[in-house]
């Protein structure tokens, strides 16, 4: 159907369970023969339990959202095509937005219209406190615990506050919507279940504990939990993140019916088993689990039903085990780390499943792939730095289901040599990647790969210079690491000098490769008696970027 401004789409939203509306306002053409078309779609104010008619629309105006730290705006973004088969056709109205948007969204139905339902519940003082904090307030201050902090403060780390008893002090906060906890007891499940506003709590371990002789007695002291069992049933939150080091003393969840996201970190095949309450064992959430080796699936347990399962930094996966663990996924997200992915044949058992992606995940032949017949409810399959052999069997198996709206996105294809060339790479996701050419990729390789050499002449020498017990100190070694790191972001700057090509995902990526390598050397170096200031040395460093 040829494209008309003020198209009217209706799609099933689980997260809501209920049907939503969207105007496509325009059509905004490619760039490039390489590029595809994408559309700007506005969110309408309505919901129902059936495709509405297009008269039932015809007075429907744009949701405002105003929940939170949303500013009384629309849910107006730019989706690439094609449309989703998932998106039905309901007819015309008139344009209700003639503005083209900035912003980029997704074909994902969100829990928007659920939250702001959700906000408006909440008593109009406590809104009101909210919305003062935010925008009229925003330069006052509290003091919690001889602590100051801003009144529209929203994030808080309890160990900041060591000495806080009386988590209700935590009221001088009126928009304090996140929160990262590094104890637990009675008063503080009190206090969050009975908050307005948290909906983001991570529970984590701290450092010393994890590295203490007896971790899990150190671990048990922070978490002071009756029976192993934290109970989050009548919060508000939707986004928790747990440690998974705290599964030897947390044995039991309970989660909140309007819980959106679990996350898992640190996980490994040691990692102990936790049983999940959740009213639909998971039913249309999205769980996230990483770590830094293979992770075990089965020590989640109770979320038969999850919806979403997105797996980070893997480096081995037996898709088999994933079928087992979570039967019901409508959508699979695998993000590898050079990873080996066994048993993709397997797939083919999710029968719910509508979206899957596969990057830098390799081991397996295109012809395990189950074929489009296979997967009836598919209509999202985008792979990214797999085996080229297998990327272009998936790519010719699918090409056809492209003109029913299937979206296909196969990029990256790696042949045996460059995986073998690549492994220790960390700018190995640049090779291939839009607007980054293949010497600017080899150029960073180059760079870090110098860092690295130097790095470890550095650590030789501060290894000898600890066994002969000769005077090293912590300003040498120091000054040593900053040169180092100043030339290797003097190499990024006069690469992007040459031709812009990094924001912000680059910038992380150029970080992200180094800054492990710094920590683990300056732990070695705690451990040996010489100290470095590592938040100097990254705020040095920064200083020299021009990216």
């Amino acid at each position: 159907m040829t494209f008309q401004p003020g198209a009217i789409y209706s799609t099933w939203n689980p997260k809501i369970n209920a049907y939503t509306a969207y105007q496509f306002t325009h059509l905004i053409p490619a760039k490039d023969s390489k590029s595809q078309d994408s559309y700007a779609i506005l969110q309408l104010n309505w919901s129902g339990p059936t495709l509405p008619p297009i008269d039932e629309l015809a007075n429907a105006e744009p949701f405002v959202f105003d929940f939170y730290f949303w500013d009384k705006q629309y849910e107006h973004v730019i989706c690439p095509a094609p449309v989703p088969k998932s998106y039905t056709y309901i007819g015309q109205l008139p344009l209700l937005e003639t503005e083209i948007p900035k912003s980029y969204g997704s074909w994902t139905p969100n829990d928007r219209l659920e939250r702001q339902r959700d906000w408006d519940l909440i008593p109009a003082e406590k809104r009101a406190a909210f919305y003062a904090a935010v925008y009229h307030h925003n330069n006052q201050e509290v003091v919690i615990c001889d602590q100051t902090f801003r009144i529209r403060n929203n994030r808080l780390f309890l160990e900041s506050l060591p000495d806080l008893t009386d988590y209700n002090e935590l009221d001088l906060l009126p928009c304090l919507t996140n929160l990262r906890a590094d104890r637990w007891n009675k008063k503080l499940e009190q206090y969050i279940n009975n908050h307005y506003f948290i909906y983001d709590l991570e529970l984590h371990c701290q450092e010393n504990n994890l590295q203490s002789a007896h971790p899990n007695e150190q671990i048990a002291q922070a978490y002071d939990i009756t029976n192993g069992i934290i109970d989050l049933s009548s919060s508000r939150i939707t986004n928790l993140a747990i440690d998974s080091a705290l599964f030897s003393v947390i044995h039991k969840v309970i989660l909140p019916l309007n819980l959106r996201q679990l996350s898992v970190f640190n996980m490994s095949e040691a990692t102990p088993r936790a049983f999940f309450v959740h009213p639909y064992e998971g039913k249309d959430c999205t769980l996230m689990l990483s770590g830094k080796e293979s992770i075990r699936l089965d020590a989640i347990q109770g979320l038969d039903h999850m919806s979403e399962l997105y797996l980070n930094n893997i480096t081995e996966l037996d898709l088999s085990f994933v079928v087992t663990a979570f039967p019901k996924l409508d959508t699979l997200r695998i993000w590898g780390n050079m990873g080996m992915l066994y048993h993709t044949d397997q797939i083919e058992k999710l029968d719910e499943l509508t979206m899957l992606t596969i990057t830098e995940m390799f081991g397996f032949l295109g012809s395990e792939f189950p074929p489009p017949a296979k997967l009836p409810k598919l209509d999202t399959l985008w792979l990214t730095s797999v085996p080229a052999e297998a990327a272009a069997s998936i790519k010719q198996a699918y090409k056809h289901e492209k003109k029913k709206g299937f979206d296909l996105d196969v990029r990256q294809p790696r042949k045996p040599e460059w995986i073998a060339d690549n492994v220790d790479n960390p700018f190995r996701t640049w090779d291939g990647r839009t607007g980054i050419t293949a010497a600017q990729a080899q150029k960073a390789a180059a760079l870090y790969k110098n860092f690295a050499s130097k790095l470890r002449a550095l650590q030789a020498r501060t290894d000898v210079t600890v066994s002969t017990q000769n005077e090293q100190t912590g300003e040498s070694v120091e000054q040593q690491l900053i040169d180092m790191l100043c030339t290797y972001i003097e190499g990024f700057n006069k690469l992007d000098k040459r031709k812009v090509f990094i924001y912000t995902e680059e910038r992380e990526d150029i970080i992200t490769a180094v800054s492990p390598l710094v920590s683990r050397y300056a732990t070695e170096l705690k451990n040996n008696g010489i100290y470095i200031n590592e938040n100097r040395i990254w705020e040095i460093t920064d200083e020299l970027r021009d990216f």
